[in-house]
């Protein structure tokens, strides 16, 4: 999981993180690039975190190099249709992808055929946020605590039921390691996506979820859903009051993560030039407010960083997927 810096580390002498990334504005940068709009591809559709991140990383670097930068969403196929799309474009820089932790790390296991190679086909740019789950259940069901809820679960020989948004998808896989950390029998509920899955579980018709500290905020604040813990590795400034569930002593730390990738034959020059502006943006204070807003720690931007989450997160998302023996809907 992504671990949290100090900014100053990022900024300081242009060097540390950043290590051969940071260059003189312009030094090394393919002359004439863009020569037209960048379009972001988000694989999701409208409106979800996914497509906010691609939004608030598009003002921003647009700010940072000449012309206009365009978000262009093509969701489908739990985001293997935009992610492969990016995978075959030409690989001038000017068609990026916003990566996220199910094309990248997870689907793999979960589709006979991707039609594309997460680790060969894209050549990583920037690590941008990383946004924990929350544990969340109905007041109605008079929960209060994660003990509560474990002793409940506990007296449910034959399972209860929690809700995702879907299969294979983070708050799914959460569920499975919560299951497998407290010795509890869980029957999994995969919804069409976060929206409909949070309604049930504030009716009360699902027990319980995992969900995204962003898709579940304003319930919580509202108190049409309580939480009671999160995936997080330490609190997040979002959900700061809720303990962890590494405090209570589970080791099931998760968090959906997203960067921006470019086909992997992109030209080296063009690649540093858009790292060095991603990395410039992303470490903004303003851009790290409303990254936070979000529920999204503070990561490092740098391409290395990105790549080597990639690769960890297939390794431990992937095994678990077969085991399970999970197949895509």
């Amino acid at each position: 999981m992504a671990a949290r810096i100090d900014r100053r580390m990022l900024i300081a002498g242009g060097a540390g993180l950043f290590g051969t990334l940071v260059l003189p504005r312009g030094s090394q940068a393919q002359d004439g690039f863009p020569s037209r709009p960048i379009t972001i591809v988000c694989p999701y559709a409208a409106g979800a975190t996914t497509d906010t991140i691609s939004r608030i990383i598009a003002q921003g670097l647009a700010q940072e190099l000449p012309g206009s930068v365009v978000v262009e969403n093509r969701a489908g196929a739990g985001g293997n249709i935009g992610s492969a799309a990016v995978a075959n474009a030409a690989p001038d820089g000017h068609t990026l992808l916003l990566g996220a932790m199910g094309p990248l790390a997870i689907n793999g296991a979960l589709y006979p055929k991707l039609g594309f190679d997460p680790l060969k086909d894209f050549a990583p740019l920037a690590f941008a946020a990383s946004v924990p789950l929350a544990l969340v259940v109905s007041p109605k069901l008079k929960l209060n605590s994660l003990p509560d809820l474990l002793q409940a679960l506990k007296k449910e020989a034959d399972g209860t039921s929690y809700a995702s948004a879907g299969s294979g998808t983070p708050m799914h896989l959460a569920g499975e390691l919560f299951a497998k950390a407290t010795g509890t029998k869980l029957v999994h509920v995969a919804y069409r996506g976060s929206a409909p899955a949070i309604n049930d579980v504030v009716a009360g018709h699902v027990p319980f979820m995992f969900d995204a500290l962003v898709n579940v905020a304003s319930q919580v604040q509202g108190g049409t859903l309580k939480a009671l813990a999160t995936t997080a590795a330490e609190r997040p400034a979002l959900f700061k009051d809720v303990p962890t569930l590494k405090e209570a002593g589970y080791d099931v730390v998760v968090s959906g993560w997203y960067g921006f990738l470019a086909p992997a034959a992109t030209p080296e020059p063009i690649r540093q030039k858009l790292a060095v502006a991603m990395a410039r943006v992303i470490t903004r204070d303003d851009v790290r407010k409303k990254l936070a807003e979000l529920g999204s720690d503070t990561v490092d931007p740098s391409p290395a960083a990105f790549r080597q989450l990639i690769e960890s997160e297939t390794a431990r998302w992937q095994p678990l997927v077969r085991s399970l023996g999970l197949k895509a809907e």
